[in-house]
């Protein structure tokens, strides 16, 4: 038996029982509506309050199904890279005896791909959660330098791998945001400029106050991307195709991702490249 499969066979007939429900009241109360029924003028208040009800019965279990859904998808989609994982990480340490220098690169290559599917997965589940409004941004005001900060430390090892310098202003910059979301979205930008800059390269970010926004620009040395695809460089699985010069590859969610954080925050997200001359990701938010 395939849980997600009835968890959604389960969640469809619920839908078709409650549409029968809110159809027949709905049925009912037109009828009440008729000249004919006015003096049942009472009667027809409480079918209406009894409808509002109804629907946001379905609203609730619409979204707490949907919530139940993707848990499951969550779940049996991780468990299998568990162990995966964490024998990979137990031969590395050597706790099942001595390994060769090439062994230890061959599972290296295990828990980084590991360490990727578990981002793919999370973040697809996000995705949907955000267009299905079951995701919405904590807006509380936030300093955008600091959370910078905070993404750039969480690929330190990274940046320093390829000796990539980061540039971030000394002034602080507050705009109302969802603290855990935003740094979500550096750590995406920042993870693929160090995909397309070249050893000893530069992230730059910058922070201007325009009139009643805040635009911010994470600009990089690297390869650039084709003017012709940066139209569909945030589409959803979509990838440029960089293959000669990207030393790491992905589905491209985590762009498409980032987008729908910032639009989520009624904000908006635009990308400014060129091969050769480098990439610049804007993101305009209300202080």
């Amino acid at each position: 038996m395939n849980p997600v499969s009835d968890k959604l066979r389960e969640l469809e007939q619920e839908n078709i029982l409650l549409e029968t429900i809110t159809d027949f009241l709905e049925s009912e109360i037109r009828k009440l509506q008729n000249p004919a029924h006015n003096h049942e003028k009472n009667e027809l208040e409480q079918q209406n309050i009894l409808l509002d009800q109804i629907n946001s019965f379905i609203l609730d279990n619409n979204q707490k199904s949907l919530d139940n859904v993707f848990s499951i998808i969550s779940h049996e989609l991780r468990t299998p890279l568990v162990p995966i994982k964490t024998y990979s990480q137990m031969l590395l340490d050597g706790k099942f005896g001595t390994i060769t220098q090439v062994q230890m690169a061959k599972l290296n290559v295990i828990c980084t791909n590991v360490s990727t599917l578990e981002e793919i997965i999370r973040n697809s589940i996000d995705s949907k959660k955000i267009e299905s409004g079951m995701l919405v941004p904590k807006l509380e005001k936030n300093d955008i330098v600091s959370i910078f900060v905070d993404a750039k430390k969480h690929l330190i090892d990274q940046l320093n791998k390829k000796e990539i310098t980061v540039s971030i202003p000394a002034e602080r910059y507050f705009v109302r945001c969802d603290l855990d979301l935003m740094k979500r979205v550096f750590v995406e930008i920042i993870k693929n400029s160090i995909s397309a800059i070249p050893r000893g390269g530069n992230i730059i970010l910058s922070v201007l106050q325009l009139n009643d926004n805040i635009q911010i620009d994470v600009s990089d040395n690297g390869y650039g991307i084709p003017k012709n695809k940066i139209s569909e460089i945030l589409s959803k699985l979509y990838q440029t195709d960089m293959s000669s010069t990207r030393e790491n590859s992905g589905l491209g969610m985590g762009l498409f991702l980032c987008k729908q954080i910032v639009d989520a925050h009624g904000g908006a997200l635009l990308i400014q490249s060129d091969v050769g001359h480098g990439t610049t990701v804007k993101i305009v938010l209300k202080p």
